[in-house]
């Protein structure tokens, strides 16, 4: 997980470093419906990570048509808190995927509690 979010196209050094700060339990990767998954990147104002939207526009819109197969794109990450599912990494590869059409994305997710994970 580490060495995948600290190099390549699709790193996320930040997100790495961040969960290194406590345990987590884990599972995937699993196939997900993309109406459960919570964006927090974006150029809408209720993103916890706003971007201007021709940014936005521009990468999930090379993401949308580059990408011919979900199985191209690397596993989403996500946290779970109380059954909601939200997107620490892959925020770009869900918007690219709802432009394509699709209905799912593959995640990787994590519990920050055990009982939660069971």
């Amino acid at each position: 997980m580490h060495a995948y979010l600290s190099a390549g196209n699709w790193a996320n050094p930040g997100l790495s470093n961040g969960l290194k700060l406590a345990r987590r339990w884990w599972i995937g990767p699993v196939e997900l419906p993309l109406a459960r998954l919570v964006r927090k990147c974006g150029p809408e104002p209720e993103m916890k990570y706003r971007m201007p939207a021709d940014q936005w526009n521009e990468r999930t819109g090379r993401i949308a048509s580059t990408v011919s197969d979900p199985a191209q794109l690397p596993p989403a990450i996500a946290e779970c808190q109380n059954g909601v599912f939200t997107l620490a990494d892959g925020n770009h590869r869900h918007e690219g995927a709802r432009r394509k059409g699709w209905a799912t994305l593959w995640v990787l997710v994590w519990f920050n509690h055990e009982a939660e994970w069971r």
